[in-house]
């Protein structure tokens, strides 16, 4: 089952209900790069700075860990469908996309 989380914009993101509960707490943004949509927060890192995280990172690494530099596509192209099974990470380099793990 999936669930959506309201954007600015009026546009929504879709995530799986487990990760509904985790997300909809904090308040998220659409941001447009290339004319693809992406749902965002700003944080404050470890280090004291402002930056920016994306729905996308907070999914993989519930589900898979932390991974420095991954980096993380959606299969159906919609960067707004967050659901884990349509993310993959995208290899360093490589020409072809792997499950992300």
């Amino acid at each position: 089952m999936t669930k959506e989380i309201p954007l600015t914009l009026g546009k929504v993101t879709i995530v799986d209900d487990e990760m509904y509960d985790i997300l909809s707490v904090d308040k998220w943004c659409v941001t447009s790069k290339k004319g693809n949509c992406s749902a965002v927060r700003s944080m404050i890192g470890a280090n004291g700075r402002e930056g920016t995280e994306y729905v996308h990172q907070v999914v993989t690494n519930h589900f898979y860990g932390k991974k420095p530099g991954r980096r993380i596509g959606h299969i159906d192209g919609d960067n707004l469908n967050n659901q884990v099974e349509n993310l993959y990470e995208i290899e360093k380099g490589a020409k072809h996309r792997s499950k992300v793990r």
